[in-house]
């Protein structure tokens, strides 16, 4: 690990998180992923930090959707704050943070939806899967491919399988 990525994770918040994260042994993704973007990290300070993560047994798990049901509904984001992010992988954790996970029948009514030929359900559905895709692909983190490799691999498997579902 280089000196500059050392010093990344002594920042007092980032240490903070981990701190929080080692007591209840995970840490959310839009906590994550805001901290991420509040430091403006790129591909490799971002897999330093979840390879710590994953050194002290930390999971990074999404925020629960009956949670996000009971908060209240957030302000739409301004559009600025895409344009000061250049980071590949900040944008689409961003992204993956802000859709909830669907019940199984929410799953039924956009299958029927997409058979009906509303490419909106088809949308739906895959944004709302792209935080299993950096769940899985963190699995995969250090078998010789780079994390946005393998989540940009994982979102053309998740399109292809929406495409499929039936």
């Amino acid at each position: 690990m280089t000196v500059e990525i050392e010093s990344i994770l002594q920042h007092e918040d980032i240490q903070g998180l981990l701190e929080n994260a080692e007591g209840t042994g995970s840490v959310k993704q839009p906590e994550l992923a805001e901290l991420i973007e509040a430091h403006q990290l790129d591909a490799l300070e971002t897999d330093a930090i979840f390879n710590e993560l994953e050194r002290r047994g930390i999971d990074v798990v999404a925020e629960e959707p009956e949670r996000e049901k009971e908060k209240e509904p957030a302000p739409p984001p301004l559009q600025t704050s895409y344009e000061t992010t250049t980071d590949a992988l900040q944008l689409f954790l961003r992204e993956a943070g802000r859709h909830p996970l669907l019940t199984a029948p929410q799953e039924v009514e956009l299958a029927k939806r997409i058979e009906r030929g509303d490419m909106g359900a088809k949308s739906h559905m895959i944004q709302s899967n792209l935080r299993l895709v950096v769940s899985i692909a963190k699995n995969y983190r250090n078998q010789g491919l780079p994390f946005l490799d393998l989540i940009q691999e994982g979102t053309l498997g998740l399109i292809r399988a929406v495409e499929k579902f039936d």
